[in-house]
């Protein structure tokens, strides 16, 4: 326990902590922030100063570091844990791009190892399940929606679709076209949408000409907006086949899913990984903000202080001098 209670807010370290918190490019990060303490550990001092040096160095001298798609999904893992469970789409485009920055972060200190030996010593606990983000990659694409190739099936499901929505079209502009040349269509008027359907605007005294669904009327009440009745036939068709789409893509997630569950312990470690290195990553940023330089630690020696400054001072001071 610190003396006295309120030895942070004297020092104004829990502001210091605030504003390496804003640094953080996650929750993660932050949870890390928020358990910073005061230690007499001389090794565990040491080990998180020089942790902190080599990322300084690591982001004035060596190549740019990932940054990007830093999501803690724990929870959402978390869920996944019982049988028959299935991750939801949006969170399986989330775990592609955290996944891909976790093995980018991976492969750039595997290619510095001698440069950042702390650093490395974490990445050295992570069990990276490599086999899952091929996997990911192949079934969502960058926009968040599933591939058509996910599955043969899936791809064969979206053709139809395809093929029948062309259908539709052909079958309302063949509608259109006749009602047009009847006199049934207000002048100036194309087919429009109408609730997702492809409709045909006719005067309200035709509005039974070509059969079909009423869908809307005019704000006038002077046309109604009519689907033609094979179009009405074929968009049944193609919902039916939506519907066959969303099964084939629970069952694309879920198959998945199924791959990815023994793995769950491995993920919850890599996104601790994740976290700690934002955290590192924001101490770091505000250590070169604030011109700061890595204490010499000694057991045995006395503590000598030259040029020392408060970093908030520093900060002010800085902001005045613009």
């Amino acid at each position: 326990m610190n003396y006295p209670a309120n030895f942070e807010q004297k020092i104004s370290f829990d502001i210091i902590k605030q504003q390496i918190s804003s640094l953080c490019i996650s929750t993660m990060g932050q949870h890390f922030v928020e358990k910073i303490k005061f230690s007499s550990s001389l090794n565990l001092i040491k080990k998180l100063l020089d942790q902190s040096t080599e990322f300084v160095k690591l982001l004035t001298t060596g190549n740019q570091f990932p940054s990007n798609d830093f999501f803690d999904l724990r929870n959402n893992l978390a869920n996944l844990k019982t049988p028959g469970s299935y991750i939801e789409q949006e969170i399986l485009f989330n775990l592609k791009a955290s996944l891909f920055t976790i093995n980018e972060i991976l492969i750039y200190f595997k290619d510095t190892e001698v440069d950042y030996p702390e650093l490395n010593n974490l990445v050295y606990q992570v069990n990276f399940p490599f086999d899952l983000l091929p996997e990911a990659e192949r079934i969502i694409d960058e926009k968040g929606e599933i591939r058509d190739n996910a599955s043969e099936k899936l791809k064969s499901i979206r053709q139809s679709i395809t093929s029948k929505n062309r259908q539709v079209f052909r079958e309302t502009k063949k509608a259109f076209e006749h009602a047009k040349k009847s006199g049934f269509v207000p002048d100036n008027s194309e087919v429009t949408i109408r609730n997702g359907r492809s409709v045909i605007p006719l005067k309200v005294a035709d509005k039974r000409s070509i059969g079909g669904i009423i869908h809307d009327e005019s704000s006038t009440g002077q046309t109604v907006f009519v689907e033609a009745p094979m179009s009405f036939e074929i968009n049944n068709e193609i919902k039916e086949l939506e519907s066959e789409e969303r099964r084939e893509i629970i069952k694309i997630l879920v198959i998945f899913t199924d791959k990815l569950r023994p793995s769950i312990p491995d993920l919850f470690d890599a996104y601790r990984f994740l976290g700690l290195i934002d955290f590192i990553r924001a101490k770091s940023l505000f250590s070169i903000k604030t011109k700061a330089s890595q204490p010499i630690i000694s057991k045995t020696q006395p503590i000598i202080i030259r040029d020392a400054k408060h970093p908030l001072l520093y900060l002010t001071l800085k902001e005045q001098d613009k």
